[in-house]
């Protein structure tokens, strides 16, 4: 029983998490607008070569539907951009959804985007 603890502390330690503080940033829009958004990066145990970041327009209320987890392999400071490339996740969603109603794929799932490529083309 006492092993099981000290591997359950040695595991703890292990998994230590650290939350850097709030920054804000200008999510600009494709139209112009801009609005602020607040940008952290969170990190287990060390930094590597994927990074999670938390992003969110109310950094005290955190609210549902304004606050996003991503993780990516982005290098550098990518506070400013990050933001800003996420904002265009749904746009290419939007434009993969009308091309296979197009095609007549809308029931299955398409998660290779090179094979997709080489069946609609350039």
């Amino acid at each position: 029983m006492r092993q099981q603890r000290i591997e359950l502390i040695k595991l703890a330690l292990k998994k230590r998490e650290i939350i850097l503080r709030w920054k804000k940033i200008e999510r600009v829009f494709s139209n112009g607008d801009t609005q602020g958004r607040y940008i952290r990066e969170i990190v287990f145990g060390k930094r590597r070569h994927l990074r999670y970041w938390q992003i969110t327009t109310d950094p005290v209320g955190l609210p549902e539907n304004c606050t996003w987890f991503i993780m990516t392999n982005l290098v550098g400071d990518i506070q400013k951009s990050v933001g800003n490339n996420y904002g265009l996740r749904t746009w290419i969603e939007y434009g993969f959804k009308q091309a296979k109603d197009e095609l007549g794929w809308a029931d299955y799932r398409v998660t290779d985007y090179l094979a997709y490529r080489e069946v609609v083309g350039d």
